[in-house]
C-alpha cells in the first residue's frame, strides 16, 4: 500500500470517528431537551434532565475518541495515545460548552486518569495458534480486566462437534477465564451439515452453565465474548465476568478448530505483557499486541441557575457490565 492510499484510508476513518462523534453531540441535544420537558411536566429540578443526557453524551462521545485513538496507533508510546485522546476530548467539551452557554448554562469535561492498556488483533484469516502454531496458548496473563473482545469464526473450519455427532465428534475450540479459583470455559464449536455455530459455557468442573446458544445457516459468525452475543444475538450464558475475580488468565485452547480473526484490550501495560507472555508478533504480522488506553475516569459537570451536577464517570467501550 502506498503513501496516497494509507492517507486516504486515515482521512476515511477520520470522518467517520468526526461523524459518530457529531451524532453524539446531536444525539445529546435532542435528548436533553425531551427530558428537560418531561422533568418540567413532572416538576422536577430545573436542568437534572439535561445534566444526566450530557453525561450520557460524554460517555458516547468520549467513548469514541478513545476507540480512534487505540485503532489509528502507530506510535510508540502511551503518552502519544494520551495527548490524542486528550485533545478529541477537550474539542467535543469546547463544542458543547458553547451551546451550552447559548442556553445559560455552563457545561465542561475533562480527563482526571487514564488506564493503560494492550490490544491484542489477528487481522489475518487463520488458525487460533499462536505465531508458532501451537493451539492451546496463553493469550493474556494475569489481567485486570477485557474488553471489546470479539472472535469472527468460519462455520466450517470449526470442530464438527455438536450434541449426537458422536463417533465423529471433533475437539471443540474454547477460549477460558481463570482467576485461580472460578473458571469459565467458552466453548465454539460448529455442525458441517447444516453451518450452524453454536457456543457453550462450562464451569472448571465442566458443568454447563445457562443455555447453549446457537445460530443457523452461518458461513461467518461473530462471537462477542464481553458483548455476550452470537451474531447479533443476545447469549446470556456469556455473562459470567461478574463471576470472575482480577487479576485472571485467557488461554486458548485446540486453536486449530478455529479459523477467522479476532481481537481484544486487556487491562495491563505493554511492558508487563510483553515480560508475561511471549506468543505474539510485533506488528505486522497474526497475532500481534501494540499499546492502547483501557479506559479512562472523566469529571464531568454541568451547572444552571438551579443545579450544579459534578461527577466522575469511567469510560471502557465494549467492557461487560
Amino acid at each position: 500500500m502506498n503513501r496516497d492510499d494509507r492517507r486516504g484510508q486515515l482521512m476515511i476513518v477520520m470522518s467517520l470517528v468526526l461523524a459518530v462523534m457529531l451524532v453524539a453531540m446531536a444525539l445529546y441535544l435532542n435528548t436533553a431537551i425531551f427530558t428537560e420537558n418531561l422533568a418540567t411536566r413532572k416538576g422536577d429540578i430545573a436542568g437534572a434532565g439535561g445534566a444526566a443526557s450530557y453525561k450520557f453524551a460524554v460517555v458516547d462521545g468520549a467513548s469514541s475518541a478513545m476507540t480512534y485513538a487505540n485503532y489509528n496507533n502507530n506510535s510508540s508510546s502511551y503518552q502519544d495515545l494520551e495527548d490524542r485522546f486528550e485533545a478529541d476530548v477537550a474539542n467535543w467539551s469546547d463544542a458543547t460548552r458553547r451551546l451550552e452557554s447559548a442556553r445559560a448554562r455552563s457545561a465542561n469535561v475533562s480527563v482526571s486518569e487514564i488506564h493503560e492498556g494492550v490490544r491484542i488483533n489477528q487481522s489475518e484469516n487463520r488458525s487460533f495458534t499462536n505465531e508458532s502454531d501451537v493451539e492451546d496458548w496463553t493469550l493474556a496473563d494475569g489481567v485486570d480486566g477485557v474488553r471489546n473482545f470479539r472472535m469472527n469464526v468460519t462455520a466450517d473450519e470449526l470442530g464438527d462437534s455438536w450434541p449426537g455427532n458422536a463417533p465423529h465428534d471433533d475437539p471443540r475450540f474454547s477460549v477460558t477465564f481463570d482467576d485461580g479459583s472460578t473458571v469459565r470455559e467458552l466453548q465454539v464449536y460448529g455442525n458441517h451439515s447444516t453451518d450452524n455455530v453454536h457456543v457453550t459455557v462450562l464451569d472448571g468442573a465442566g458443568n454447563k452453565l445457562g443455555t447453549s446458544c446457537t445460530v443457523t445457516n452461518r458461513e461467518y459468525a461473530t462471537v462477542n465474548v464481553t458483548g455476550a452475543t452470537l451474531a447479533g444475538q443476545d447469549c446470556e450464558a456469556m455473562e459470567f465476568f461478574d463471576d470472575l475475580s482480577r487479576p485472571y488468565d485467557v488461554y486458548y485452547r485446540n486453536g486449530s478448530y478455529n479459523v477467522g480473526t479476532y481481537e481484544l484490550v486487556v487491562n495491563q501495560s505493554y511492558g508487563t505483557f510483553g515480560a508475561n507472555v511471549g506468543h505474539h508478533y510485533a506488528v505486522g504480522d497474526s497475532p500481534y499486541y501494540t499499546r492502547a488506553l483501557y479506559s479512562a475516569d472523566l469529571e464531568v459537570t454541568y451547572r444552571t441557575a438551579r443545579i450544579d451536577y459534578v461527577t466522575v464517570v469511567q469510560i471502557a467501550p465494549g467492557e461487560q457490565e
